[in-house]
């Protein structure tokens, strides 16, 4: 054991911690007027978002094309500083 992991325990602890929290645990962690996203791309067919509330899941299913990609690409670089020239071009996220 290092000294980092003597001095840190909590750290440690939460890092290798590979539990999962369930849907009935993540439900009894949110308010009814909160909702938590998490959004899936399947074999770059699909942009799957699945939608956790209180009492209901939805499960969205969209389907991609390649300007998706490149929207996710023009963003990530305008983000990231890499574009010299930003565009007021609007970019459609969902195709």
């Amino acid at each position: 054991m290092t000294i980092f992991e003597k001095q840190y325990p909590a750290y440690f602890k939460m890092k290798y911690d590979n539990s999962v929290l369930g849907l009935k645990d993540i439900q009894g962690k949110i308010n009814s007027d909160q909702v938590v996203i998490e959004y899936v791309i399947n074999d770059s067919t699909h942009l799957y978002t699945i939608v956790i509330g209180k009492s209901d899941v939805d499960l969205i299913s969209v389907p991609l094309s390649n300007q998706f990609f490149n929207d996710i690409t023009t963003l990530s670089e305008q983000m990231s500083g890499n574009l010299s020239i930003i565009t007021t071009e609007k970019i459609s996220i969902i195709c």
